[in-house]
Order: C-alpha cells, then structure tokens, then sequence
C-alpha cells in the first residue's frame, strides 16, 4: 500500500478485479459508501463486547452455558490487540497527515472502541491461551465471511485508512460522532465519499 504525501491518497491498492471496478453496492451498506459495519473487525469486537458484558453472572449449577460463557469467553486480549493495531495506525496517520482534527478524532475512536472495553473487562475472568485461540478463532471467521463477500482484510484496512486520511468519516463510529457534532454545531455532515479517490 502506496500513499502520496502530496494529494493524500492511497496511489497503490492491492491489484484485485474487486478493487478496478468499485462497486459502491458491493463494500458498503448503501449508496452513500459508508463502510459496511460487518467488514470492520473493530464492530466484530464491539458486539462480541456487548455480548459478553450483558452476560448475567451465574452459579455453574443454576445457568451451566451462562456460567461457562462468563468464564471463558472474555475478549480482553483481542482489545489488547485491536489497541496494538490502532497504535499502529494512528503512527501511521501522524506520519502522513499531521493534522490534529484527524489525529484528535482517531485518539478519541480510541478510546471509546479500545481503551474503555479493556478497562472494563479487566477484572472479569481471563484465560490467556484458551482467550487467544478463541480470537484466533473468530478472526479467521471473520476473514473467511470477508471472502465469502468477495473481498479481503487489506481491501478494507485500505478503504478504512483512506477515509481516515481524507477525514470522510464513512465508518459507523466516525459517521455517528460526525453527525453528534454537526448536529451540536448546527452543521450539516459531510461524509458523502469520492468513490474515484478511494478505489484509485
């Protein structure tokens, strides 16, 4: 992946027929090219976090599937990761655009997404290797549904970090905090994508 520093945009995507001819139907939830909340792993982890943090906490005897579910299925690691790969990428971010709305707005996704669900997990039960080989587990489902939809993990880590760069908010939680602030600003959001620029 190839980014110009000059126009901001990725100049070299993976070359895949999905990727010559974008079909705006294909990768996002409408014609608008919001970026299809089941593609993003980060949403993937948020209702696995949802799930999880709901579960009532339960006697082995009273709930067998509730109290196992509650044992052993904590995420945490899988934020550990999810944090690691953000860091990444807000280094990424710093080093082609330096703008401090894109960086401030990316360190509040942050968190919110990553930061918050780890402090809360923290305390409930962990199982590191099984925890592991279950992330394990649930990325690679997530990676197969990606192909059964016809595209892959750096098709959307690429239209993700372009529309971070170009500040178009055309993923769920940035077009939800976009829309916050323009509401409270009495603004009208602009997230209406440019598909030649994100499929260049």
């Amino acid at each position: 992946m190839d980014y110009d520093k000059h126009d901001h945009t990725i100049t070299r995507l993976p070359q895949t027929a999905s990727l010559q001819t974008f079909d705006p139907h294909k990768y996002t939830t409408d014609k608008t090219g919001h970026i299809r909340f089941d593609f993003l792993f980060s949403d993937w982890m948020t209702v696995w976090f949802l799930l999880y943090w709901f579960l009532p906490k339960t006697k082995r005897s009273t709930s067998p599937i509730t109290h196992t579910a509650y044992e052993w299925m904590n995420p945490l690691l899988v934020f550990f990761l999810g944090f690691g790969e953000n860091i990444f990428t807000f280094v990424l971010l710093t080093y082609y655009r330096k703008s401090p709305k894109i960086l401030l707005k990316f360190a509040g996704m942050m968190l919110i997404s990553k930061i918050l669900p780890i402090v809360l997990l923290w305390n409930r039960p962990f199982h590191s290797f099984f925890n592991f080989i279950l992330g394990v587990l649930v990325f690679l489902i997530y990676n197969l549904y990606l192909v059964w939809n016809e595209t892959n993990i750096m098709d959307i880590y690429s239209r993700t970090f372009t529309s971070l760069l170009e500040d178009k908010d055309l993923t769920p939680l940035y077009t939800f905090a976009n829309t916050a602030i323009a509401f409270l600003s009495g603004k009208s959001p602009n997230t209406t994508p440019d598909f030649a620029r994100l499929s260049a």
